[in-house]
């Protein structure tokens, strides 16, 4: 029978080592110790447990691992980007320089054209003014001859009119007209020969004009090997930038590799009892690959999804799309959690250098470095021939022609920003002159405004004033008129009574001077002594009476 102590003493091994294996400290079984065996997958987790985000209990086993290898990716894509950059500035030297450099091999090739065709004009003048002084004084020799026999035709003509010789005369005046003309050709001759002679200055007047080309063309010698010089050390430059940014891509690969291989590690039941996810594990079963079913061998799992360094080498492009897939891995953000305490000021550079580089800047940046890795390993390939010939590296034409690609590049960008700070001061201008004018039509609206609201208020006022006034006038008018009426009213009833008082007491009166007539008659009608009319009309007609 077995001793129970070297039993227990086995057991507590055993489990230690099965701790170190799942990555989990010894602390966590306590004081004892217990086995827990699920056929078929891997044990439940507690959903209720609580995870202590500390380095010392939570980063151990694979986390550890895991731990480390994504911070190295952090601190990788920094380098990375940094190596960018300087690779940036060195090709942006490097054009500079191979502008500079073309420049004068173009100047270089323009002056030394410009002296030999000098030179060529002048050594063919020269040439050309010897054969001219040769031509000259044979012109002069022959005109000279042409004079002395003019001389001599004059002298005969005039010892033939002496001698009234008529044929002599005519002959001499015939050799005299022939030598003539020969003179003036020769003459001619003599004056086109000497203006030939004056091409020769001309020639060495031009000769001279290049003088500062030959000094310029000198100058251009001297300076240029020390530019080519330049352009080399420039180009090396670029070289290490190269090889700097193929060790940071090196290292990036290698951190994503080790982190993958953690995040497998620590999920690897799960992955193959076919329940991994992309947030939890970091990758994603589909069975499709495999016809529908979950190999039998762990490492062809392992395999398709852990890449080995060389497949993020040659693929820079996808190692962006695997950086955005576990940013979000559940423990990929525990362990940033822990980070963010335990790495202190260097997180926070890390923090800021990936919140000032988003993702689709990282995405160019890695299309970017597979174009350089094929620049890189060209320039390999030619250092290593030129240094098997004992040469000198040559510098490719893809490196002028990047050069000018640049400086149109900057030309343009100067010329679109010097365009654009024209348009925006212009549409400043405009924008200012619009708020001017709007500025002066409210202005002037409002000024229109108060004054038609003064005038309306004037208006109005004055219609005002004017209507009360004129109201006044009327009811003034309508008074007077009305106390005329009333005292018209009044005066033609006074009027009307005063003459219905005098028709009244004219008819009054009528009334008793007919009554007392009629008395009378009554009277005289009864006296016998007035009878007669007449009489009585006598007496009544006597005004005395």
């Amino acid at each position: 029978m077995q001793n129970p102590s070297k039993i227990k003493g086995v057991s507590i091994a055993a489990v230690a080592a099965f701790g170190l294996f799942t990555g989990l400290p010894a602390s966590t079984f306590g004081g004892g110790f217990g086995i827990d065996i699920h056929l078929g997958g891997p044990p439940p987790r507690h959903h209720d447990e609580v995870v202590v985000l500390e380095y010392d209990r939570y980063c151990v086993g694979y986390r550890q691992n895991l731990y480390d290898a994504d911070w190295r990716l952090r601190n990788a894509q920094i380098e990375q980007f940094s190596a960018q950059d300087a690779l940036d500035a060195a090709r942006h030297r490097e054009s500079e320089i191979a502008v500079v450099v073309e420049d004068r091999e173009i100047i270089l090739a323009d002056y030394e054209k410009r002296v030999a065709e000098s030179d060529g004009n002048l050594a063919a003048a020269r040439a050309a003014v010897g054969r001219a002084a040769d031509d000259a004084a044979d012109a002069r020799a022959r005109l000279h001859a042409y004079e002395k026999r003019i001389a001599g035709a004059r002298e005969d003509r005039d010892a033939a009119r002496t001698l009234r010789d008529g044929a002599a005369l005519v002959d001499a005046e015939a050799r005299i007209r022939t030598n003539e003309a020969a003179a003036a050709q020769a003459a001619a001759d003599l004056r086109a020969a000497e203006a030939r002679v004056g091409d020769l200055q001309a020639a060495e007047a031009a000769a001279a004009a290049l003088n500062d080309a030959r000094i310029q063309l000198a100058d251009a010698r001297a300076r240029l090997p020390r530019l080519r010089e330049d352009l080399a050390i420039a180009h090396d430059n670029v070289f290490a930038a190269q090889q700097r940014l193929d060790a940071s891509l090196q290292s990036v690969a290698l951190a994503i590799h080790d982190r993958d291989e953690a995040l497998w590690l620590l999920h690897r039941d799960e992955i193959l009892s076919g329940r991994a996810t992309l947030a939890s594990c970091g990758f994603t079963v589909d069975l499709g690959v495999w016809g529908g079913r979950m190999p039998r061998d762990p490492e062809v799992v392992h395999a398709y999804f852990v890449h080995p360094v060389t497949y993020w080498v040659e693929r820079p492009a996808e190692i962006h799309v695997r950086v955005a897939e576990v940013e979000r891995v559940t423990e990929v953000t525990r362990i940033r959690t822990i980070q963010e305490k335990h790495e202190g000021p260097r997180f926070r550079e890390v923090a800021r250098f990936e919140q000032t580089v988003p993702l689709e800047r990282r995405r160019a940046a890695y299309e970017h470095i597979a174009v350089e890795r094929q620049t890189l390993v060209a320039e390999r390939t030619e250092r290593a021939t030129a240094a098997a010939e004992h040469r000198a590296v040559r510098i490719p034409e893809t490196v002028r022609a990047q050069a000018h690609a640049e400086v149109i590049k900057a030309h343009a960008d100067g010329r679109a920003t010097e365009i654009k700070a024209h348009a925006d001061a212009n549409a400043e201008l405009t924008k200012a002159r619009a708020d001017a004018k709007a500025e002066r039509i409210e202005s002037n609206a409002k000024a229109n405004a108060e004054v038609t609201k003064a005038r309306a208020d004037a208006k109005a006022e004055h219609i005002e004033t004017h209507g009360k006034a004129n109201a006044e006038v009327t009811k003034a008018r309508a008074d007077a008129r009305t106390e005329h009426i009333e005292a018209h009213g009044k005066a033609n009833a006074e009027e009307t009574k005063a003459r219905a008082d005098a028709r009244v007491k004219e008819t009054e009166a009528r009334a008793d001077s007919r009554n007392a007539k009629n008395v009378r008659d009554d009277k005289n009608s009864k006296d016998p002594k007035k009878k007669n009319p007449n009489n009585g009309q006598q007496a009544n007609s006597d005004p005395n009476r």
